[in-house]
């Protein structure tokens, strides 16, 4: 499956600076891309593999499994909702990922259904938070 690896100027000068930018094989290469820009390739993708604590909710919203490879995350809603795993090191990564990738299958966080701003409403006008719609 193609990988695509948006990729931050501190990133690439490490690449570059260890040699390994002829070693990504098949990996597609991206300059940065925008917050907007990044929404679409995600809901397209199979699955997320991210380090930043920024681009995990969006995977769950879009019910794209999310690997974070760090030891921590600050949304821990995600890990309890099983739209997230935290992973570190690159055997257990290559294996989670191949064995997600097969089952494609996502588990949705209630209340993550595009839905808020009615919830809002409804609260607002007094409705106790059901939906008018």
């Amino acid at each position: 499956m193609p990988v695509v690896f948006p990729l931050q100027p501190r990133s690439r000068k490490r690449l570059e600076a260890f040699g390994l930018t002829d070693r990504v094989g098949e990996v597609r290469l991206l300059a940065p891309v925008s917050y907007l820009e990044m929404l679409s390739p995600v809901d397209s993708a199979r699955l997320v593999i991210t380090d930043s604590g920024g681009l995990q909710e969006e995977p769950a919203f879009l019910r794209v499994p999310c690997f974070t490879v760090r030891p921590n995350t600050e949304r821990p809603g995600t890990l309890t909702r099983g739209t997230n795993r935290l992973l570190t090191g690159p055997r257990r990564l290559a294996a989670a990922a191949l064995a997600q990738a097969a089952a494609r299958k996502q588990t949705a966080i209630e209340g993550w259904d595009g839905r808020a701003g009615e919830r809002i409403g409804s609260v607002l006008c007094g409705n106790g938070g059901r939906s008018t719609a």
